[in-house]
């Protein structure tokens, strides 16, 4: 018996590779680019930091979005309508309600005095604007308060004074108070007297090296203090420790009394993306209710 020859299989042709055409690279590479675009935008919006300059001059606008909310005759219009009026209920003295909404408050009973305050007793038709913190710092934002002449309280943290003394040497020209907002942003209440005095003096002491003066108001962070808060103020030579009664956040305008705003009441608002149209929006809303800004200052000597 003869023996089988194994049989031989020719090789498999080996497949040609396929080059992508010009359509398919430009497709992937607008692909990226878009994708790499919203990426961008996206941490941006979640970083609550000013757009780029090229994106403001594309779009028209001043250095962000307009309220949240707000109705204009455009997407980078300022409201013309009052802002909404929320209820002033769901407050508590930490200053924020669950949903992170900035909450009117009043100072509780055993602290409240001369020292503590969330609205002024006056019979002039004024409001007190108050900006808080500073991690957002709009350039255009010193000339619209000269434009506009809206007198502003500011609340800045001391490593935010550091950080920028060119910024807030500008806004005190066109007309703001600069005042103590502690060193860190820490929350207040409950540490020892001796840490918050170096967090409250610390401010005071890099307000006085950068803007040549020292604070004489202070606010805690998050409206949070206690009893050490007012001593550790006084030990700092600060007059008093301001609260608010009505804020400004996203577009919406809340009040501790649950309707409009009142002659005295001190507005809460923050350096953010959308703070020059919120200012605009409250300024129109005060005139036409027969009311002004004026500095929060001038009424507590």
């Amino acid at each position: 018996m003869s023996p089988v020859e194994p049989r031989i299989y020719p090789p498999a042709p080996t497949p040609k590779k396929s080059k992508p055409g010009r359509g398919g690279w430009l497709l992937a590479l607008v692909s990226a680019s878009l994708a790499l675009f919203l990426t961008l935008l996206c941490l941006y919006r979640l970083a609550d930091r000013p757009w780029p300059t090229f994106w403001r001059r594309l779009t028209g606008g001043r250095g962000g979005h307009p309220p949240r909310g707000a109705v204009g005759s455009g997407p980078w219009t300022p409201s013309l309508d009052p802002l909404p009026v929320g209820r002033g209920g769901n407050e508590k003295l930490g200053g924020e309600t669950e949903s992170g909404f900035p909450a009117p408050i009043q100072p509780s009973g055993h602290l409240a005095g001369d020292a503590l305050i969330s609205r002024v007793r006056t019979r002039d038709p004024v409001v007190f604007i108050t900006v808080d913190d500073g991690w957002v710092r709009d350039p255009s934002l010193p000339d619209l308060l000269e434009k506009e002449r809206i007198p502003i309280t500011a609340f800045v943290l001391g490593q935010i004074l550091r950080a920028d003394p060119g910024f807030w040497r500008r806004l005190e020209g066109a007309g703001a108070v600069i005042e103590d907002h502690t060193l860190t942003h820490a929350r207040l209440a409950g540490l020892p007297l001796q840490q918050q005095i170096r967090e409250i003096c610390g401010e005071a002491d890099e307000e006085a090296r950068i803007l040549g003066h020292r604070p004489v108001l202070f606010r805690p962070p998050y409206g949070a203090y206690d009893a050490n808060t007012l001593a550790a103020a006084r030990a700092c030579g600060l007059r008093a420790v301001v609260l608010w009664d009505a804020s400004v956040f996203r577009g919406n305008l809340r009040t501790a009394s649950g309707g409009p705003l009142r002659p005295g009441d001190i507005v809460l608002m923050h350096f953010r993306r959308e703070l020059p149209f919120e200012l605009q929006s409250l300024s129109e809303i005060l005139g036409r209710r027969g009311l002004r800004p004026a500095h929060l200052e001038d009424y507590l000597r």
